[in-house]
């Protein structure tokens, strides 16, 4: 349960296959970096993250929206992980 039921129609598509293709996408890069070992694979996944942090912070300032803090802990951490760990890659790409 991720806090968030089932829209109706068209926006139970949207909301499936936007986050499904969110979630996949993050996945195969990060498992792309891991494989091939070049530090580019790891950058969107820490830009989606980060923003998708970032984005919680503003759904909360802006628009009236809990503060979910764990899963902005959750995501910074993760991001701040893939970001560290490219890092230690050869930049021999």
């Amino acid at each position: 349960s991720v806090g968030m039921p089932l829209l109706e129609g068209v926006g139970r598509s949207t909301q499936i296959g936007d986050l499904g293709a969110f979630f996949l996408t993050m996945g195969l890069l990060i498992l792309i970096g891991v494989t091939t070992l070049k530090r580019v694979w790891f950058y969107p996944p820490v830009m989606l993250l980060g923003l998708a942090a970032l984005s919680r912070v503003v759904a909360w300032l802006v628009h009236d929206a809990a503060l979910a803090m764990q899963l902005i802990v959750f995501e910074l951490v993760i991001a701040t992980l893939l970001f560290f760990v490219s890092a230690r890659i050869s930049k021999s790409e």
